[in-house]
């Protein structure tokens, strides 16, 4: 069984699609309702509020990361600000976790606004980082990357899938 953890965990929706084939070993959301909801969705677990206070190296180990990282940054409702919003800079949590623990695979969930975002240079950004960095860094190619726009009850989301 693949050991995953869940960051923007919200109420616990990217888990639930993966239903009983993850163990979640760690979980992270700030707010305080979505995290009533999520142990009221999956028991009572501990759940870590604020991800940019947590280092790194005291997360378990993992396989398999989730995110669903905020979207107002990127979403044609919002105001756009991509990176210069401190909502859209939590990516960069993401990819400090991923730099430190290179789990197997990764998916991260966003909505469609992201692909177009200042002229796709936030995804472009985004894809660099996740990738070519890593695989840099290691001198292989770890990952393959993989994106949808798929539409969820009306509503199109961006979902990344990473795997080595």
């Amino acid at each position: 069984m693949l050991k995953a953890i869940d960051l923007f965990a919200g109420i616990g929706g990217i888990r639930l699609a993966f239903g009983d084939n993850i163990e979640t070993v760690f979980i992270s959301e700030i707010d305080k309702f979505a995290r009533q909801t999520y142990r009221a969705n999956f028991g009572d677990v501990e759940i870590q509020e604020d991800i940019t206070q947590m280092n790194e190296n005291d997360i378990p180990d993992f396989d398999l990361l989730l995110a669903g990282f905020p979207c107002q940054p990127f979403s044609n409702a919002g105001l756009k600000k991509g990176f210069e919003d401190t909502r859209g800079t939590l990516f960069f949590d993401i990819a400090r976790i991923l730099k430190a623990k290179q789990p197997k695979a990764f998916l991260l969930e966003n909505v469609k606004g992201l692909l177009t975002h200042d002229k796709g240079k936030t995804f472009g950004t985004i894809k660099y980082i996740a990738v070519k960095v890593y695989n840099k860094k290691f001198h292989k190619d770890k990952y393959s990357y993989e994106y949808n726009l798929i539409n969820k009850i009306n509503n199109d989301a961006v979902v990344n899938i990473m795997s080595c």
